[in-house]
């Protein structure tokens, strides 16, 4: 099951749908991007996606957060989620230098 996070325009069977009127229908990409709300570049990633892999590459990619992140769980609170109201060059500079 998908879910896309709160603020994506379109879901896996949007932009299947979006393909399917660029691939089969010819429309122009620019057209159909902005029928969907999306933008030109946004698109064509779905569209080249689709190509590489078919539609597995219309579901939403969950990627990791990136390295030296420091949102979530951390070593300064002993594993417990960090808290909202810290001061964030503080954490990081605890967070860093022990």
């Amino acid at each position: 099951m998908n879910h896309p996070h709160k603020n994506a325009r379109t879901t896996p069977l949007g932009r299947a749908e979006m393909v399917r009127r660029i691939v089969e229908e010819g429309r122009p990409v620019v057209e159909v991007a902005a029928g969907f709300g999306i933008s030109e570049r946004t698109a064509r990633k779905w569209l080249a996606r689709w190509r590489a892999e078919g539609a597995a590459g219309l579901a939403a990619i969950r990627r990791p957060l990136p390295r030296g992140d420091h949102r979530g769980r951390c070593a300064l609170h002993n594993g417990h989620p960090a808290r909202i109201f810290h001061n964030r060059a503080s954490h990081f500079i605890a967070v860093n230098n022990g």
